[in-house]
Parts: C-alpha cells; sequence; structure tokens
C-alpha cells in the first residue's frame, strides 16, 4: 500500500500549546486511526490502538489546547529511569509487530524500569561525555519530515545563501554565535559535517594535501582520548603526538606539524591561553571549540570573540543530540575549505538533509530561550555547575582522598587520586571495584594516578555516581 507518512522526532521536554504542533499530534492521531481502519482483522487491540490509547492517558494526546503536560519527557512512561520512543519508533517497530519499550537506564529495570538494583551489583557508566540534561531544558517537540523530503544527493557541506533553506541553517549558526559572543566568522566558509570527529578529520586532510608524507598533529594533554586513535588511523599521512618537546623538535627539523587546540580542554577544562601550545601560525592550527560557549564554561567573561583560520563546533556537545552528528566548521583559506569539503565528499559523499533540519531547529530553540526564565545557556551551566559542587562535597566528607583537578562548569571533571603514584591506576584501583565506569589518565595523557568523571547524564543516572562516589575509600 503506498502511503505518506510523516517521521516525528521527538526533542527535549515542556509544554507544548502551538496550533503547529497540535496539528502534528492531530495527524498522529489520524494516523493511528486510518492504521485500525486498514488492519486486516480491525481488531481494537492492534499495536496502532494500544499506541494511542498509552499516548492519551499520558495526556499527550488530549485534544485540548494543552498537547503535552508539562514536564513530559520520553522519560515519562518509563518513571523517568529510561527512555520510550513512543511517537517516534512505533511506525517502524509495527511493521514487525513490535512496540516502542522503556531503554532503561543503568540499574533499574521492569517494564517501565521501576525497580531499581542494588546499586553494589550494577556497574555506572561516566566515561561518556553526553548532555542529557538538555532533555529538563528544552521543550518537548515533535519535528516533521514528509518521505519526500529532499530525496537526492545534497550537496550541502559548503553551506551559503544560495537557496532559502542554507540560508536559514547558516543565518540560524551565526545567530548562535552572535547570541554566545564566541566568535568572529567573517571571512571564513561555513561548512557542515556529521558531528566535530569528522569535522576535524576534515580540517586535517585540508592541511596536509601531501598525502605522501607524514603531517604531525599535536594536542597538549589531557585531551580527547580519541584524538590518538583518529590520527593514528591515517598513519603514515597523519600522526599524533603529545610529548611538547617532541614537536618542537619535528618542528626544527623541518617537520609538517599542526597543532590541534582544545578550548576549554576535555577533560582539563582549561582555554587555550592556559595549555602548552606550539609556537605555530593561525594557519597550522585547528581550533577545537565544541565546548566553548557560556553553558559549558563558567566565567563568561572570557567566553570572547575567537577570530582562528579553523574553528570546529558541533550539536553535541553544545546541546546533546550526539546521536544526531551534525556540527560546523568555520574555514578562512579557500583553498583548505575545497579540500576540506573534497574528505567529506569522499567520506559521506552528502550530508543527511533530516539531520540539518533537527539541528538547525534545536539551534533556534535555544535560541527562542534565550534571554527569558528558561535561558538555555544560564540553565545548563547551573546544573553542571551544582552537579560539580555536589561531587567536589563527596570528595571533602571523604578526606579529600580524591580532589578535582579541573574547574568546575564544564560536563566533565579532572579527577586526582591523592594516594595513587603517577604510574599507578586509580580506575583500577579503586573505580573498577565500586562498578564506576570512568576514564583514566593513560587515555587523556596525563599520569595513570588520574580519572575522568562525565555526569551531563539523565538524573538518574547522576544521581547513581554520586551514590558510587560514596562508596569511595575515606582518607585514613
Amino acid at each position: 500500500m503506498n502511503k505518506a507518512f510523516s517521521l516525528l522526532i521527538l526533542v527535549g521536554v515542556s509544554t507544548i500549546g502551538s496550533p503547529f504542533i497540535a496539528s502534528l499530534f492531530a495527524d498522529a492521531t489520524k494516523e493511528v486511526e486510518d492504521e485500525k481502519k486498514t488492519s486486516k482483522d480491525g481488531n481494537d487491540n492492534s499495536k496502532n490502538n494500544n499506541l494511542r490509547r498509552e499516548l492519551q492517558a499520558g495526556n499527550v494526546l488530549t485534544g485540548s489546547e494543552e498537547i503535552v503536560p508539562e514536564g513530559y519527557s520520553v522519560s515519562t512512561p518509563c518513571n523517568g529511569n529510561g527512555k520510550k520512543f513512543i511517537i517516534s519508533e512505533t511506525r517502524m517497530l509495527e511493521f514487525f509487530n513490535m512496540e516502542p519499550k522503556c531503554e532503561c537506564f543503568v540499574c533499574y529495570t521492569g517494564e517501565n524500569c521501576e525497580t531499581k538494583e542494588d546499586i553494589n551489583e550494577c556497574e555506572v557508566i561516566a566515561d561518556s561525555v553526553e548532555l542529557d540534561i538538555v532533555k529538563d531544558v528544552l521543550p518537548f517537540e515533535p519535528i516533521s519530515f514528509s518521505n519526500q523530503f529532499r530525496i537526492d544527493y545534497q550537496s550541502l557541506k559548503g553551506v551559503g545563501n544560495s537557496t532559502d533553506f542554507t540560508y536559514a541553517v547558516s543565518e540560524t549558526i551565526k545567530e548562535i554565535h552572535r547570541a554566545a559572543n564566541n566568535v568572529n566568522f567573517e571571512n571564513h566558509e561555513l561548512i557542515v559535517g556529521m558531528g566535530g570527529h569528522q569535522l576535524i578529520q576534515a580540517a586535517m586532510y585540508g592541511l596536509s594535501p601531501d598525502r605522501s608524507k607524514t603531517t604531525n598533529i599535536y594536542a597538549a594533554p589531557p585531551y580527547w582520548s580519541k584524538f590518538r586513535r583518529m590520527i593514528d588511523g591515517y598513519i603514515p599521512a597523519n600522526k599524533f603526538v603529545d610529548d611538547y618537546d617532541e614537536a618542537v623538535d619535528m618542528m626544527s627539523k623541518g617537520e609538517d606539524v599542526i597543532d590541534l587546540i582544545t578550548s576549554p580542554s576535555n577533560s582539563g577544562n582549561l582555554l587555550a591561553d592556559e595549555q602548552q601550545l606550539l609556537d605555530l601560525p593561525s594557519s597550522k592550527q585547528i581550533w577545537d571549540l565544541v565546548y566553548y560557549w557560556p553553558s559549558s564554561y563558567a566565567d563568561k567573561s572570557k567566553i570572547v570573540p575567537i577570530e582562528e583560520d579553523i574553528m570546529v563546533f558541533s550539536l553535541s556537545k553544545l546541546a546533546g543530540y550526539a546521536g544526531h552528528r551534525f556540527g560546523w566548521m568555520w574555514v578562512k583559506d579557500p583553498v583548505v575549505a575545497e579540500r576540506a569539503k573534497e574528505y567529506l565528499a569522499i567520506s559521506t559523499q552528502s550530508f543527511p538533509s533530516s539531520e540539518m533540519v533537527y539541528g538547525t531547529i534545536v539551534l533556534q530553540m535555544i535560541l527562542d530561550s534565550l534571554g527569558t526564565e528558561d535561558d538555555f545557556f544560564e540553565k545548563i551551566q547551573d546544573i553542571l555547575m551544582d552537579r560539580c559542587k555536589a561531587m567536589r562535597k563527596v570528595f571533602k566528607d571523604g578526606g579529600d582522598k580524591f580532589k578535582i583537578k579541573s574547574p568546575c562548569g564544564n560536563m566533565f571533571i579532572l579527577v586526582k587520586c591523592m594516594d595513587v603514584d603517577a604510574d599507578e591506576s586509580c580506575k583500577e584501583k579503586y573505580f573498577d571495584p565500586i562498578g564506576l565506569a570512568v576514564s583514566d589518565g593513560e587515555e587523556m595523557g596525563v599520569d595513570n594516578n588520574y580519572v575522568r568523571i562525565a555526569f551531563g547524564l539523565d538524573k538518574p543516572v547522576f544521581d547513581l555516581i554520586l551514590e558510587k562516589l560514596e562508596m569511595l575509600p575515606h582518607m585514613e
């Protein structure tokens, strides 16, 4: 049967009452009713009818002006302890006679994630830099695509103002930068890609045109643990270096070196002027600025407009949504920009147009919040700061056997184990035994008596992290 459909993707949480949103939910309701009429047996117990009743029971489809109750999220059907994508995944699953189920957070089980497991028997994951707290800040809102939306290859990597569509994308990105006051993008080309990860690789490709010789990529520790793998994966064209003296020696010998600068750094949360950088011009640097937002750095006075040759940003670190792979990069040199776009064309052919809509609308939602009582930058920063302080208190109460060595304000902290030698693994000695997964220092280029704890997760998961931290031994 040939029928049009809408793909509704859930974004966040809160109260929605606009006519547009109401019409979308009305379409979803009509679709359910149509399925009932066209089902083989007309049984009221069909999967779609079950879906409709569940949505109505949660006041998601009421026919009234208040379509979504205040505080509703994809976690609501799961007692707040998991996620259930009722609208977004029902149509896909029903093809196989299935329906969405709760995906419970760690340490929670049951059909609706109603049962909490023994904290001593489950492992809590705190080694992934996510920003799930966005669901507590941005409103729950469907984003709609038809099955005929931009179905041809979309050459949208270089985003200008040639069409209304690309104009809306580029101007929205510019507006978010103007609001944050973090970048001077004049005289730069805007390039979009599948997250900061791909764009950094595109920048590397752009800056190392002769792939027959090695271009060394230096990153000051502590750095993102994946840098080494994503760079050394291109040996011999690119090679990762994290030793400052080694990089300086390479430069003195005339070898090609690029400085990959993350500001603020992951996991030190240090701005560029607080790091050990190489004496290189901007044309030989890649600036990873995915955390350079007022929401991820406490001292807003230090978020000032940066103007470098290559500047990389991503939706995942600004606002979560890591699963949607949307990032952008500002490139000054037209030759480097063309090579970077060539890499994107080689690696992924085209950018998914649906993700460009999704990412742009999320940015617009952030812009709509600014200056209101639900200001995205302020609310995210407040949550991250409160969580960092809560962890610091746990460590303090334990006699400072563990100390936070990075400034609070980002979605992770760098922790030093005070009674562990530099060549001994703090992770293996203290964190593995209590079932708290963290990143060890060696992965980040620092001594192994350091660990990184990521905590931008859903509140029930963060509460579990606190429980695990309280299980650590106290200073004797």
